[in-house]
């Protein structure tokens, strides 16, 4: 897969757009969703994949082999996404996700539903409230499953950083939360 993704590097540099189509197509689902996750908008996501793409083939020269295509293009995603949030002031995260990591995989009965909406909603806006770089860590370690070597290459930062942002968005999320010691979410519906 990642020689597959070099070759097609390497084809598109000696100028066959064919190629980087083929790159689009094998990782569009995965920069859409990171930006969908990121921006919240379906619309505004499709444009932020575009703008990533686009940026990406305009630099395509200095993609460096050693690393995984994926990560690369996500790093380029990411800062579309952050530069867009900067600009829109828009922080959020689709309850829909949420809702979807809350579950178990059985079929809930009607009162779990509502309490898990309730859960989601009241998680997503815990997760907008952090501050965007605890923000897009979050997201892109549990939303996208990405590892912290991955994420650090994705941001540009070193890795320690990365587990930091990690360590204090998960504490502030705790915190706005109120969880308990054992990551059990007490919310009190009256």
């Amino acid at each position: 897969m990642i020689n597959e993704d070099l070759s097609l590097v390497e084809r598109t540099l000696q100028g066959d757009k064919e190629a980087f189509g083929q790159l689009v197509i094998k990782h569009e689902t995965m920069v859409f969703n990171l930006a969908y996750r990121m921006v919240g908008s379906r619309e505004e996501a499709a444009d932020m994949a575009q703008e990533a793409f686009l940026r990406a083939y305009r630099s395509l020269h200095t993609y460096k082999t050693e690393f995984k295509f994926s990560t690369w293009v996500c790093r380029i995603v990411s800062h579309a996404c952050i530069d867009y949030l900067r600009r829109q002031r828009v922080h959020a995260v689709s309850a829909e996700d949420l809702e979807r990591l809350a579950g178990d995989g059985g079929e809930p009965s009607p009162h779990e539903k509502y309490e898990q909406s309730e859960a989601a909603d009241i998680i997503q806006q815990a997760i907008a409230s952090l501050p965007e770089k605890y923000r897009v860590a979050i997201l892109l370690r549990y939303i996208e499953d990405m590892t912290y070597e991955d994420i650090a290459l994705a941001l540009d930062m070193p890795l320690g950083t990365v587990k930091t942002h990690l360590r204090r968005a998960r504490l502030m999320l705790k915190d706005k939360l109120n969880l308990s010691d054992e990551g059990v979410l007490s919310i009190e519906v009256c």
